[in-house]
């Protein structure tokens, strides 16, 4: 990411200082949170900026690294190196290229959650009792920590960082076993 030009670069050099560039020009703010994925089919590299295509370039050159090293938030012209001046969280390098709906659910899943809480209750107005958290997303939750009683209640609560989407249940399913 190259601030002062908000533009996002995928940049390959071959270490005789010849190199290549698939650029994208974006708006990036200071203390947001983005999802950044860049995917090279061929010679095609796309740029996606929170799971949208912010836009494509052409790289010939081969990624082989050779003797060279792989750089990630660091982009130099000439003698002078750029860093970017951020966290980057979760960097991932896959033997294949994703399709854009596969890049919007990678998105997707950093930013819409499904919040699971339960509560046992000695009664079925359930109105005293408190709900315990068992996280974020989760498949097989373990709620044997709750107190055994005759009433039982679930809370999902759906959260988004981001607007344009909208958490969903597709499916669900209860397994629940008796001694």
């Amino acid at each position: 990411i190259h601030g002062a030009s908000n533009q996002i670069r995928f940049d390959t050099y071959d270490g005789q200082g010849n190199g290549e560039a698939a650029v994208a020009d974006v708006t990036i703010n200071a203390n947001t949170w983005y999802h950044l994925m860049i995917v090279r089919s061929g010679t095609t590299v796309n740029i996606y900026l929170d799971g949208i295509s912010m836009g494509a370039g052409t790289i010939t050159k081969s990624l082989g690294l050779g003797n060279n090293s792989l750089v990630v938030g660091k982009f130099s012209v000439g003698a002078t190196s750029y860093y970017l001046n951020g966290t980057i969280d979760e960097v991932s390098i896959y033997n294949r290229s994703l399709s854009s709906s596969k890049i919007l659910d990678h998105y997707k899943r950093g930013v819409l959650r499904l919040n699971i809480s339960a509560r046992s209750c000695d009664d079925a107005v359930c109105d005293t009792e408190t709900f315990t958290e068992f996280g974020s997303n989760a498949t097989l939750t373990d709620i044997s920590s709750l107190t055994d009683s005759e009433y039982f209640q679930y809370r999902l609560e759906f959260e988004t960082d981001d607007v344009n989407y909208t958490p969903e249940l597709n499916t669900s399913s209860v397994i629940a076993g008796f001694e």
